[in-house]
């Protein structure tokens, strides 16, 4: 068994963390969704439990590696209670738990392939990783054996009567009191409890119910107070629905390119760079001069970034410039390089003493923070990669403010933020 997150975005269900455990010999995989790692311990419990009374079989030992989700007392007890045994991996060998480390990557990239091609939002990454595991379970043929794991652990092969012409109604949670009724009338024997619990539906968002067994209430007229939204906006068609979900998808790119010459073929990443230099220019940051002799010019280099709303959806196509300081020489081309910072305890302290006294606290983004910062020092650049100058092609920038990735730009924007705020009546 292994433990793989946190994910940046959470669940549907608001998870973050996936706990994925593989039988030895079947290879028959079950994956476990957890709000926290500390919940990982009961999971594991309540797994071997289930699996021992559907079975009748026996865990004979767990295989993991140190982490504290898996060694920790509430696990051991219950190991040394049923004659367990724990063996765990050496450290920094993921070798030695290396069929289930090989299993979480095949669930994160076939999880990941399955969402790019349903264009689904990143929330729904415990359906895309739920669904490889129900799919492999009875897919993927074991080489010594010649059958897939599902039919090594139930003794028989997968149910496929049911067909494309079969359709599948989703019931949302929860049920109508008919279909309650049906379901209480006809309880799940044995192995229908096990087929429930193997279902692809595990992150408690839709149900699915064959049409024979359950009975569908159409409402034709919903009383006022259920409606959400103004009734009075008419009907609302598909594309304007998803607008939240597509509304970018014209207009940034979704690959991340790794040269120069990648993104300048892409015109998205073409207007990102752009709009960085406008910034430059806004800010007055440079002047193209001659280059000079006997002065050390700095490189430039572009750094690209997609950023992601809650969703995970990739909304804006970011370009940076920043200046190669690691080849900047001390005293040379910089000087001090000490810069104020906060301490953690200070920010806590703070926000105390805040809260006590009741007061608003503001917080503030200063946008391309260092294109403000005055230099002292004189410094040339090198015109940015695919932008030079046709005209002036031997030219280079000489620096009136600070750039991302100078030695001494932070210092130079907390001086100047410093010099403000004072200037200002603040102490």
């Amino acid at each position: 068994m292994d433990l793989f997150g946190p994910i940046p975005v959470r669940s549907l269900g608001g998870n973050k963390y996936t706990l994925v455990v593989v039988d030895e010999f079947t290879r028959f995989t079950w994956v476990v969704f957890l709000k926290k790692k500390s919940h990982a311990a009961q999971e594991i419990i309540s797994l071997i439990r289930k699996n021992e009374t559907l079975t009748g079989l026996k865990v004979k030992q767990l295989r993991s590696d140190h982490g504290t989700e898996f060694r920790n007392s509430t696990l051991e007890e219950f190991c040394d209670h049923k004659g367990i045994g724990q063996n765990f991996s050496a450290p920094r060998t993921p070798q030695q738990n290396g069929v289930t480390e090989r299993r979480n990557r095949t669930l994160i990239e076939v999880g990941r392939t399955l969402m790019i091609h349903a264009g689904l939002p990143m929330s729904f990454w415990a359906e895309a990783v739920n669904t490889t595991c129900f799919t492999q379970n009875r897919s993927l043929i074991h080489r010594i054996h010649k059958k897939t794991p599902y039919e090594m652990l139930k003794d028989r092969k997968p149910d496929e009567k049911s067909d494309s012409t079969d359709p599948i109604i989703p019931v949302p949670c929860p049920l109508s009191q008919d279909t309650a009724a049906t379901s209480a009338d006809n309880p799940l024997d044995a192995d229908d409890s096990l087929e429930a619990e193997d279902s692809p539906e595990t992150d408690n968002v839709s149900v699915s119910i064959p049409p024979e067994s359950a009975s569908v209430i159409v409402h034709r007229d919903h009383p006022v107070d259920r409606i959400i939204g103004n009734i009075h906006d008419g009907v609302r068609t598909r594309s304007s629905v998803l607008n939240n979900f597509c509304m970018y998808v014209n207009f940034v790119s979704m690959i991340l390119p790794d040269k120069v010459l990648t993104a300048l073929q892409d015109a998205d990443w073409i207007k990102a760079m752009q709009e960085e230099l406008n910034e430059f220019e806004r800010h007055k940051v440079w002047t193209l001069v001659p280059r000079p002799s006997g002065k050390t010019i700095t490189g430039t280099r572009w750094v690209y970034r997609n950023k992601v709303d809650k969703d995970g959806i990739i909304t804006r196509n970011k370009a940076r410039l920043v200046a190669q300081g690691f080849t900047q020489i001390e005293s040379i081309d910089y000087g001090e390089t000490f810069a104020p910072i906060a301490r953690i305890e200070a920010i806590r302290l703070f926000l105390a003493y805040a809260s006590y006294m009741n007061f608003i606290v503001y917080q503030m983004d200063v946008k391309t923070a260092f294109l403000h910062g005055v230099l002292e020092e004189e410094v040339f650049l090198n015109q940015p990669p695919g932008f030079v100058d046709k005209d002036h092609a031997d030219y280079v920038y000489r620096l009136d403010k600070a750039v991302y990735g100078l030695k001494q730009a932070p210092r130079a924007w907390y001086e100047t933020l410093t010099s403000y705020l004072l200037e200002n009546g603040y102490r």
